[in-house]
Parts: structure tokens; C-alpha cells; sequence
């Protein structure tokens, strides 16, 4: 436990310290302030209705926050990874799994809370409170996907930097399915975030969905995990 507080307050130093980790953790913060205020001022400013967007609208901030927490995580990993700090952790009592559990619960957390604060302030599409926990769940898995995505593959923050990239480009694939209804699709079923997007467009979910979802967000953790703590 007392390592785990430590870790926690070197990550504070950290952010505090670097532009770069205190622009992606208010980031998220800066969402919020746009899904609730923002949209409605450029509906009433520029005469543009949005409300065929709104879930759209949506999913994007629900997807960008757990991603940009990711990132912030990701990019403290592979500081920590480059310094040798992780065959550091494996010899201590702290161990190399407990660390990385760490790594990957903490940016999930704050990515769930600030979700949950995001769709409920925003109240841009209506949901029974159940459907939101579950959005927000579901979305909130984005965080561990990518900072263990960035820790499994990268050697550097340059190299998480240029791998943020791929993952972005990656997680809004999905949202052309929101304007084509293609062939393909079927493509974008691996996509973690696909199921969530299709639960805030269609306003329902069904088991199959929800299953499905877990299974391959569960597999990417896994898959990458797996590389992770075997390097």
C-alpha cells in the first residue's frame, strides 16, 4: 500500500510538472464544459441545429476523455519504461503485476468518474440510469486499451506519441458506420468502442450487445497485457 501511495504522488509530480501531462488531464475536463455549455451556444449563435448529432456528439467526448486519459498514463509508463523503472518494480515487493495493475486501474477510474459527470450534465440524449452505467462502463474501458496499448508497443514517449496517433485513427473508425450503413461494417465488430457508439444511436441494449462488447474489450486487455508483462 505504501508503495502504491508513493506512486500515486510521483504521478501527481509528474503531471504538474509536464505541459504535456497537464493538457491531457484537462482535456477531459474541457469536454465537459463544451457538451454542456458549448453545443447549445453554437445551436442558438449560428442557427445550427445539432440535435441530430447529439449522439454522435456524444460518444466522441465519452471516448476522447477514457483516450486522452489513457494517453496521460501511457506516456508516464514508458517515461518509467525507458528509465528501467519496470524491471525495477518486478524485484521489489511491489511487484510487476501489481504495478501494472495500478497502471491500468487508475486512469479507468478517473475515466468512469468523469464520464459519469459528462453524460449526466450534458443530458444530450435520454437513458434510464441503467443504459449509463453501462455506456459509461463500456467507454471508460478505452483508458487501460490505451496505455497498455502505448506500454506494449512503444520503447519511448516519442514512440507513444506516434502510437496515440494509430489508436486514434483506430478508435473513430466506428463513427463512419453513424453516416454509411456499409457492407463492411462487420469490420469494425474487433473496434472496443464500436458497441457503444451502436448502444447510443440505436437507444437500447440487448444482451447480445452487452456480451459481445465486454468480449472484446476483455480481449484487447488481455491480448496486450499479455505482451506487456512479457517483455
Amino acid at each position: 500500500m505504501k508503495k502504491l501511495l508513493i506512486l500515486i504522488k510521483e504521478d501527481l509530480k509528474s503531471i504538474y510538472k509536464d505541459p504535456m501531462y497537464l493538457i491531457s488531464f484537462t482535456c477531459p475536463l474541457l469536454l465537459i464544459i463544451f457538451c454542456t455549455i458549448g453545443i447549445k451556444f453554437i445551436e442558438s449563435k449560428f442557427s445550427m441545429p445539432l440535435n441530430n448529432y447529439y449522439a454522435l456528439i456524444l460518444w466522441m467526448a465519452l471516448i476522447m476523455t477514457p483516450f486522452l486519459i489513457g494517453v496521460l498514463v501511457g506516456l508516464i509508463l514508458l517515461d518509467e519504461k525507458d528509465q528501467n523503472l519496470i524491471i525495477y518494480f518486478s524485484v521489489t515487493p511491489l511487484k510487476k503485476v501489481n504495478y501494472l495493475i495500478y497502471r491500468l486501474s487508475m486512469p479507468f477510474v478517473i475515466s468512469l468518474i468523469m464520464n459519469l459527470i459528462l453524460f449526466i450534465t450534458t443530458n444530450l440524449i435520454k437513458a434510464r440510469m441503467i443504459n449509463i452505467f453501462i455506456i459509461v462502463f463500456l467507454t471508460s474501458l478505452l483508458a487501460p486499451i490505451t496505455t497498455i496499448f502505448m506500454g506494449a508497443f512503444g520503447e519511448n514517449k516519442l514512440q507513444g506519441l506516434t502510437l496515440t496517433k494509430l489508436c486514434s485513427f483506430i478508435l473513430f473508425i466506428p463513427a463512419i458506420n453513424y453516416f454509411i450503413d456499409s457492407k463492411i461494417k462487420f469490420l469494425t465488430y474487433i473496434v472496443p468502442n464500436y458497441y457503444s457508439l451502436e448502444i447510443i444511436k440505436n437507444s437500447y441494449l440487448n444482451g447480445k450487445i452487452l456480451v459481445f462488447s465486454l468480449a472484446v474489450n476483455m480481449a484487447w486487455i488481455f491480448l496486450l497485457g499479455r505482451k506487456l508483462v512479457n517483455q
